[in-house]
């Protein structure tokens, strides 16, 4: 039997997460439309998300086991005190920030080599695709 309702339904906790995904999305056209991004968008965006995280961390746990359970990683920084979270993802942040630094630009490079190799525009290879644009090697 076909169906003609055109919507999916959410739960009362994804309404939440679904609103700020939508704010978010609405600012982000306000950049789009300035074709600029500055200092202010940042703190806006960084409010935003902030925001989404004390409203998300302050919302009732499901009252279905199997949802209230954290997979993975999350399940094991459940186990710790609230001190030790932070500080295991600030961690994790880092870790994380690190990797980005250091195989970005080589990333990138490569990515050049191979586009030139092949007879691709590089501009639209390093606009496109790169995580930022790589600096030639002198």
């Amino acid at each position: 039997m076909k169906d003609r309702h055109r919507s999916i339904g959410l739960a009362p906790g994804n309404a939440v997460e679904v609103g700020f995904l939508l704010v978010a999305s609405l600012y982000a056209f306000v950049i789009v439309l300035k074709r600029a991004i500055s200092l202010v968008d940042f703190v806006v965006l960084l409010a935003i998300f902030g925001t989404y995280v004390w409203r998300v961390r302050s919302m009732q746990k499901s009252d279905n086991p199997e949802e209230a359970e954290e997979p993975g990683p999350a399940a094991a920084l459940d186990t710790l005190s609230p001190g030790l979270q932070w500080a295991a993802m600030a961690g994790l942040v880092a870790t994380a920030s690190g990797v980005i630094l250091v195989s970005a630009e080589p990333f990138a490079e490569a990515m050049v080599n191979t586009g030139r190799a092949i007879g691709l525009n590089e501009f639209l290879l390093i606009q496109w695709l790169a995580p930022w644009p790589a600096r030639p090697r002198r």
